[in-house]
């Protein structure tokens, strides 16, 4: 606190405390009153006046000490710092600044955040949207804002389903690159082919989620997601989950327009299934072509599973696989009413935004 003081108030604090016979609290109510100190909060605490009264007795001075610590940063390493971003146009760590500097990666970090007020984004991927998508969107906004409306428990009964691929080398994992710039750049990047990966499939609702499905042959080699392939995954791996948690008769499937979703003999499964509780693509609920951000799925969980699945790095598919359904099966309820109530205010922001994308800020 003494710090913080000026000279007269460090002066009128001692004075205080030798004339109030050496009582701290007296001192701090006689000096709030003097200097119209109406909050306790703002007023120098007992600590602060012994502190002070303490150095005032060994050292006869109020001045502070004069202070040893790291000197100030450079001018010519922020400089430095500075034109190695421009170089490389912000793709490039704070801890490779360091290194190439030969100056700590704290300093790195302090001259980036403090001096050239940058800060580290993430990429976004998008799919572009057509005039005639965002239309789609809204209808389906709205409708879904309806439906909420007509029954609070509707939202509940919704399994958000999808697919994702999961890079042996963290490649797809966005969740782990940043870009530095005074501004989001909005970048995007580009993936190398035949990266070894494994296919996904997970669902979950605001109750329960499923295991994950990996999509491979019998030799355990990751096969691309057909029809067949689909629908054979409906029927021995979802139906049955869901028969196990007495859910078949309830639950509202929903699944994105991919082509294996939307084949003449899925949509009949489905139907058989589910009756009219699908929200899909050729189903009277339909769902909106490139609208990731109004799946649980892409706006929360395969960034959640991403963010954590490479932390320590696997070292082949079979550990990567393994790490993926150790977090599915270890991710609380909690966690999954926040995801799935968090698509109310979504819609709204979707159809505020004309249907547009929504701001990644709020994923």
């Amino acid at each position: 606190m003494s710090s913080r003081l000026e000279m007269p108030d460090r002066l009128l604090l001692v004075q205080l405390y030798y004339q109030n016979n050496r009582c701290p609290s007296e001192t701090i109510r006689k000096f709030s009153t003097l200097r119209g100190i109406k909050s306790k909060s703002d007023a120098p605490t007992v600590t602060a006046v012994q502190n002070l009264v303490t150095k005032f007795e060994s050292t006869y001075s109020l001045f502070d000490a004069p202070r040893s610590g790291r000197p100030s940063i450079s001018s010519d390493y922020v400089d430095q710092v500075s034109d190695l971003l421009e170089e490389n146009h912000g793709r490039i760590s704070t801890t490779l600044i360091g290194r190439q500097l030969n100056i700590p990666q704290s300093t790195v970090h302090k001259i980036v955040t403090q001096h050239l007020h940058m800060y580290p984004y993430k990429f976004h991927l998008v799919h572009h949207l057509t005039e005639g998508d965002k239309v789609k969107r809204i209808e389906f906004c709205r409708k879904f804002l309806k439906l909420c409306d007509d029954d609070e428990n509707w939202i509940s009964k919704i399994l958000f389903t999808d697919e994702a691929h999961f890079h042996l080398n963290g490649d797809v994992n966005t969740h782990n690159v940043r870009i530095w710039s005074t501004d989001n750049p909005n970048e995007v990047i580009e993936q190398p082919l035949h990266s070894p990966k494994v296919t996904v499939f997970c669902g979950f609702s605001s109750k329960f989620i499923t295991p994950p499905y990996f999509f491979e042959d019998d030799n355990q080699q990751t096969v691309t997601v057909t029809g067949d392939r689909y629908r054979r995954m409906l029927q021995n791996f979802l139906f049955p989950f869901l028969r196990s948690k007495r859910k078949m008769s309830s639950v509202i499937f929903q699944q994105d327009g991919a082509a294996p979703h939307t084949a003449n003999d899925t949509k009949h499964l489905l139907s058989q299934s589910f009756g009219e509780r699908v929200i899909s693509k050729g189903f009277p609920f339909k769902w909106p072509p490139r609208s990731g951000d109004l799946n649980g799925c892409d706006y929360w969980l395969w960034g959640y599973l991403k963010a954590n699945a490479y932390m320590p790095p696997p070292a082949n598919l079979v550990q990567l696989k393994e790490k993926i359904s150790s977090l599915v099966s270890n991710i609380p309820q909690v966690m999954l009413k926040a995801a799935t109530g968090s698509l109310g205010p979504r819609a709204q922001l979707c159809l505020e935004n004309n249907g547009g994308h929504i701001n990644p800020k709020y994923n």
